[in-house]
């Protein structure tokens, strides 16, 4: 309760407050819907690396996103969400850009995988740089080898990824975001006293990939429209961490969007965004006696509608409200005869959120009523985002 206790009385002394202009952090893209590829944000430099040398120097402390009666944690134990903290600061035009960011739990990296981990600890380093007419980002991410023990049983496993972005104009009227990873997984499993006595499985994945593209395009004085397209492809190990059973996941999905930002004047802002996914995930198992193996094969449609209004100079108001429909197939073979399994659910999700600003200080909270996450996190059980109500805050200085 302390740690709710102090966010409560930060907001309120801010809103007594002070002037300054807004800026963006995770919390904002919570209150607008999770839509952030559809709309400038700084804490988008982890999955548009280009952009980095588009925002100004800060640190900020983000708090991750908690359940108002749970905290951190869901009912499994499993810690979703923590701290993280990230400082970004300019080295001119000669030298670029630098930035790092350490997040409590990867998770909360939003480079996107079909699969969830609970994984502690990541570390990120980006550098960014104009080149010519193109700025260029780069990023290299690691989670460090963590071990978990469950009886007899003993894992260890990490992570890492390398990153690279470019932002370049197409037009007076349009530019581009373009962004491509590689990532690698390990996990390494020994039963030390089971009857049985198997080998360990050590298992590392083929490279997983990750492309995405967008373009912003000026319609009018007011108006962008915001396409996107991404794919992801992933052949890793995915460990179970409740009773270190370990899968292995070959998934791949294509997402397919598009947005439209309206500016009424400088202190309103609207847009739309609609996304496509076609998602497909195939895993085995194991449990050291026995292994098996199922399908998942689906399709999603996101529509999305949010609005933020800078009320007074002091304080921003934010809100959106989203819908999300989902259908798709399990196939599961069987010594006896395969079974399919029909799966579908929608669902009408809606967020608040408010900025309060005080000189160089900026803090930023959001409300919904589902886990904010990936858009990958409603698609597939993997992924399984939490109801409820959640709470993301985080604080930030605009170095000068």
């Amino acid at each position: 309760m302390n740690r709710y206790l102090l966010m409560i009385i930060l907001l309120a002394v801010i809103v007594l407050l002070g002037e300054t202009t807004a800026q963006a952090t995770t919390p904002r893209v919570h209150a607008l819907g999770g839509a952030g590829d559809y709309f400038e944000d700084d804490s988008g430099t982890l999955r548009w690396y280009g952009s980095l040398g588009d925002y100004g120097n800060a640190v900020t402390l983000d708090f991750g996103h908690f359940n108002i009666y749970q905290g951190y944690h869901n009912d499994q134990d499993n810690t979703f969400s923590g701290p993280s903290l990230s400082v970004r600061q300019s080295l001119g035009p000669r030298w670029g850009v630098v930035a790092a960011t350490w997040n409590a739990i990867d998770d909360d990296v939003p480079s996107p995988s079909l699969y969830r981990d609970f994984r502690e600890d990541s570390f990120s380093l980006m550098y960014g740089r104009r080149v010519g007419a193109v700025q260029l980002g780069l990023v290299f991410q690691k989670s460090p080898e963590q071990e978990t023990r469950d009886m007899d049983l003993v894992a260890q496993s990490e992570r890492q990824l390398w990153g690279l972005g470019a932002r370049f104009d197409v037009s007076s009227r349009a530019y581009v975001d373009l962004a491509a990873e590689l990532r690698t997984n390990r996990e390494f499993i020994q039963a030390q006293y089971y009857p049985y006595d198997p080998p360990p499985l050590d298992m590392e994945s083929d490279t997983g990939i990750n492309l995405r593209a967008r373009m912003f395009m000026k319609l009018g004085e007011r108006t962008a429209l915001v396409p996107q397209v991404e794919y992801l492809r992933e052949n890793r190990p995915a460990l179970q961490r409740e009773n270190l059973d370990t899968q292995k996941l070959d998934g791949q999905a294509l997402r397919l969007g598009c947005g439209l930002n309206v500016f009424p004047d400088t202190d309103r802002f609207f847009f739309v965004a609609a996304d496509w996914i076609h998602g497909q995930t195939d895993f085995q198992y194991w449990d050291f006696l026995t292994d098996r193996d199922w399908t998942n094969d689906w399709d999603a449609l996101a529509l999305q509608v949010g609005w933020e209004h800078r009320y007074w100079p002091w304080m921003t108001l934010r809100s959106s409200v989203g819908y999300r429909f989902t259908r798709g197939e399990g196939y599961y073979p069987r010594e006896a005869g395969d079974r399919v399994r029909g799966f579908d659910y929608d669902a009408l999700r809606f967020t608040l959120g408010a900025g309060f600003h005080l000189g160089n200080w900026d803090l930023d909270a959001a409300l919904s009523e589902t886990e904010p996450h990936s858009v990958y996190g409603d698609w597939s059980w993997p992924r399984k985002l939490y109801e409820e109500t959640w709470l993301s805050v985080s604080l930030r200085y605009r170095l000068p």
